[in-house]
C-alpha cells in the first residue's frame, strides 16, 4: 500500500437551509477520501461488512476511526469546512470540531466568529476575514455592470440604478 500514498483534499459546505450535522459531514469526508483513492477501501471494509450484516450505520466514534485510518494512509490530508456557523445547534458544531481535533489532517474552517467553540478545537489559529459594506457594493455593482442581459434590460449603463441596487442588496445582506 505504501506505493499508493498521496495527498487528498475533502470539503464540506454548510448552507443555512441545509440540515448539516457533524455525523453527515464526517461520513461525507469518508466518501470523498475513498473516491479520491479507491485503493484505501480495504481500510474501511470491516466497518462496511459489520454494519451491512447488522443493518446499522457506523457510530460517530467509528467514523472518526475510519477517517483516522484513511488520513494516516496518505502522505497528507486536508479538510475544509465552509459555513461552520450554519450548522444548527451548538452541540453539532462542538461534535464536529472535537472530531476534527482528533484527526491528523490540516484543517481549514470558514465561519462567522464562534468564540464559544474555540475550546472544542484548542489548536486552532484564528484569522478574521469580514466583508465590509463597500466590498459588497463594489462586488454587486461589478456583476451588474458586466452582465450583458441586465445592461440590455435597463438600456445601457445606468450608474444611479446600479448604485441603488447595490446599496439595497448590501443593506439586505447584513454583512454576509
Amino acid at each position: 500500500m505504501e506505493s499508493q500514498r498521496k495527498t487528498a483534499v475533502v470539503c464540506a459546505y454548510c448552507r443555512f437551509d441545509d440540515d448539516c450535522d457533524a455525523e453527515s459531514i464526517l461520513r461525507g469526508f469518508v466518501h470523498q477520501f475513498l473516491a479520491q483513492n479507491p485503493l484505501l477501501l480495504p481500510l474501511v471494509d470491516r466497518y462496511y461488512k459489520k454494519h451491512k450484516i447488522q443493518r446499522t450505520s457506523p457510530k460517530m466514534e467509528e467514523i472518526v476511526e475510519m477517517l483516522h485510518s484513511l488520513i494516516t494512509s496518505l502522505d497528507s490530508a486536508y479538510i475544509v469546512v465552509d459555513g461552520l456557523d450554519e450548522i444548527s445547534g451548538d452541540k453539532e458544531k462542538a461534535n464536529l470540531l472535537q472530531a476534527l481535533g482528533k484527526l491528523p489532517a490540516r484543517t481549514l474552517i470558514f465561519s462567522r466568529p464562534l468564540e464559544l467553540h474555540l475550546r472544542d478545537l484548542p489548536s486552532a489559529t484564528i484569522f478574521s476575514v469580514e466583508a465590509r459594506d463597500e466590498d459588497i457594493e463594489k462586488f454587486v455593482g461589478s456583476i451588474l455592470l458586466n452582465n450583458a442581459s441586465f445592461q440590455e434590460t435597463i438600456g445601457g449603463v445606468e450608474g444611479n440604478l446600479v448604485r441603488d441596487i447595490a446599496v439595497k442588496i448590501r443593506k439586505r445582506s447584513r454583512g454576509m
